[in-house]
């Protein structure tokens, strides 16, 4: 009987933990503009990645920053380079910590992408 309540404690414990690491992931997408890191430079490169992300490069940034799902929501690369390559972005992103990149990572999550007052997408 001990051993089975031992086998118990440590299922519910690795599931708490497991729920914990995925509400933390999670929270990137909910971080409000004001709470956002901003970036500013020009698109070099746009290209898909990820599952269906849309990434763009800017000159001179070590991150790459990406639409999570881009693809999905109605955003075409040819359109977007049409548009975008060689123009000066603003773009607010997560910063935040996730258990699945715990040191960081080169990829930044878009909250939003602007190119002067036209807005290209916003989760805000």
């Amino acid at each position: 009987m001990g051993m089975k309540r031992i086998i118990v404690f440590v299922v519910l414990v690795l599931g708490v933990v497991f729920a914990a690491l995925v509400a933390l992931t999670y929270r990137n997408t909910e971080i409000p503009r004001s709470e956002c890191v901003l970036a500013k430079g020009i698109v070099s490169d746009i290209s898909t990645g990820g599952v269906n992300d849309i990434v763009f490069e800017l000159e001179s940034k070590q991150h790459v920053f990406y639409i999570n799902r881009g693809v999905e929501h109605g955003f075409d690369v040819e359109a977007l380079e049409k548009q975008l390559l060689a123009e000066e972005v603003t773009i607010y992103y997560a910063d935040g910590w996730t258990p699945f990149a715990p040191f960081g990572s080169k990829a930044k999550h878009i909250r939003e992408i602007r190119n002067g007052n036209w807005i290209v997408y916003s989760e805000f």
